[in-house]
């Protein structure tokens, strides 16, 4: 179960990579739009502090499974519950963007469905 959950938390930390990648993307066509949209200054301001909030989240949620030590789980789901539950308190005492728990949690179950024969993955 061990090298399960060492697993899971290396395919987590690439798949929590790319959700940064993409959300760095959306920042910066948002930057793009501006002009042809006519978007305000204040409006890109406000979304640049979403994605900011967002990216912040997830660089947390990454030093948190970093941290991670997975013989201290008896299985992955014990592991993914606490990771979940301490991604939760963070989101609630860290300010950070309520949406993140759904992008990482759906992360979190499309690389159970790798490492776990039978999970499914939630849409």
């Amino acid at each position: 179960m061990k090298a399960i959950c060492r697993r899971y938390l290396q395919i987590l930390a690439i798949e929590l990579d790319d959700l940064a990648e993409d959300i760095e993307a959306l920042a910066e066509r948002a930057h793009e739009r501006v002009e042809t949209l006519g978007l305000s200054e204040r409006v890109l301001r406000e979304n640049q502090a979403v994605f900011d909030n967002e990216l912040i989240g997830i660089d947390d949620f990454r030093r948190l499974i970093d941290g991670t030590d997975p013989s201290a789980f008896s299985s992955l789901d014990a592991m993914m519950e606490a990771l979940r539950d301490t991604l939760r308190r963070r989101i609630h005492t860290c300010g950070l963007a309520p949406a993140i728990y759904g992008f990482i949690d759906r992360k979190m179950c499309k690389v159970e469905s790798y490492v776990h024969p039978g999970a499914t993955v939630a849409i």
